[in-house]
C-alpha cells in the first residue's frame, strides 16, 4: 500500500491521522469490491464481467474443481481478517469484509458440495433415496484442504462470537460450524 509522506509543516497530526485513514478506507473499498466479485464468481457461479480469458479458463473446469481450488484462499483471507478483527473493542459489529468472507467460507462447507454437484450431474449429493459412496468422496475438500482450515481458524475461534453470527442473517447457516468449534479445546 502506498503511504502518503508529509513534512512537519504541511500538516498537523490530525491531519496526518485523517491522511491515513482515508488511504485505509479506499483500500477496504477496493477490497470490498473484489471480495464481492470473488463471491460472485465463486458462490452465484456468475462470470459475466470478467475478462473473456478468465470467464473461459474459469469455465474450463468443473465448477467443484474450482470450488475446491478457491477454498485455501478463502480460508487464508477469513484467518487475516478474524485475526484483524481481535483487536475491535467489546460490542463492536465485525466488519463488512468479514461478514462477506465468512459468509463465502459458510457456503463452502455447508453448502458447496451439493450445489457442484447438482449442476455437474443434475442430481444432489444429500439427495433421499440412494447414496452413491464415490459421488460423496468425489465432492470432498482434501486433507490438506481441511488441515489449514484447522490450523488456521481454530487459534481465532474466540474471536467470533455467537452475537456476530447472528447479527447478520448471512451468517445464521455458519452458526454450527462456530458452535462445533467453540466446544473443542484449543
Amino acid at each position: 500500500m502506498k503511504h502518503l509522506v508529509c513534512k512537519k509543516n504541511d500538516a498537523t497530526d490530525f491531519d496526518r491521522k485523517k491522511i491515513k485513514v482515508s488511504v485505509k478506507g479506499k483500500a477496504a473499498c477496493i477490497d470490498g469490491k473484489l471480495l464481492c466479485t470473488f463471491e460472485r464468481v465463486v458462490v452465484q457461479n456468475i462470470l459475466h464481467g470478467l475478462s473473456p480469458s478468465l470467464s473461459d479458463a474459469i469455465g474450463s473446469v468443473s465448477r467443484w474443481r474450482f470450488v475446491r481450488a478457491a477454498f485455501p484462499h478463502i480460508v487464508q483471507c477469513c484467518a487475516s481478517l478474524i485475526a484483524e478483527a481481535g483487536v475491535r473493542e467489546a460490542g463492536t459489529p465485525i466488519s463488512g469484509l468479514l461478514t462477506k468472507i465468512l459468509y463465502i467460507l459458510h457456503w463452502l462447507l455447508l453448502d458447496s458440495a451439493n450445489e457442484c454437484c447438482d449442476s455437474d450431474s443434475g442430481k444432489s449429493v444429500t439427495e433421499t433415496g440412494e447414496v452413491n459412496v464415490h459421488s460423496v468422496r468425489e465432492y470432498t475438500f482434501s486433507v490438506n484442504s481441511i488441515q489449514l482450515f484447522v490450523y488456521l481458524i481454530a487459534p481465532l475461534v474466540d474471536v467470533i462470537t455467537e452475537d456476530d453470527i447472528e447479527s447478520h442473517i448471512r451468517l445464521e447457516s455458519g452458526l454450527k460450524i462456530w458452535q462445533s468449534l467453540w466446544q473443542v479445546p484449543f
